[in-house]
């Protein structure tokens, strides 16, 4: 008789948590807060609601987009910054061009 034990979880059995990835913003902070706090309608018939999860997938696709803008705004500051402290020397756009060129992109 195989004395191995099984592999199989029971339904009651929570998985093991994921070290999380350090959090490097707010926008990050609100996202793992809310998928710590998140819970499902339940059903009686087939497990959860459907238009409670199509819910809550629509609430956590806004906390990125949120996410992705805020990210957006500092690389264009940060892009900003480096322009004007560049600029000074006039070699600044130059090179943003020739660089932009050789990876495959539109110069300005």
């Amino acid at each position: 008789m195989d004395n191995r034990k099984s592999t199989r979880r029971r339904a009651s059995q929570q998985p093991e948590p994921i070290e999380p990835a350090p959090i490097v913003n707010r926008e990050q902070k609100r996202i793992a807060q809310w998928l710590n706090k998140v819970k499902f309608r339940k059903q009686l018939f087939g497990g959860v609601s459907e238009r409670d999860v199509w819910k809550k997938i629509t609430e956590l696709n806004e906390l990125y987009n949120e996410a992705i803008f805020a990210e957006r705004v500092r690389y264009n500051t940060l892009l900003d910054q480096w322009r004007r402290a560049n600029q000074a020397g006039g070699n600044a756009r130059k090179h943003y061009s020739n660089n932009n060129r050789d990876n495959g992109g539109e110069g300005e």
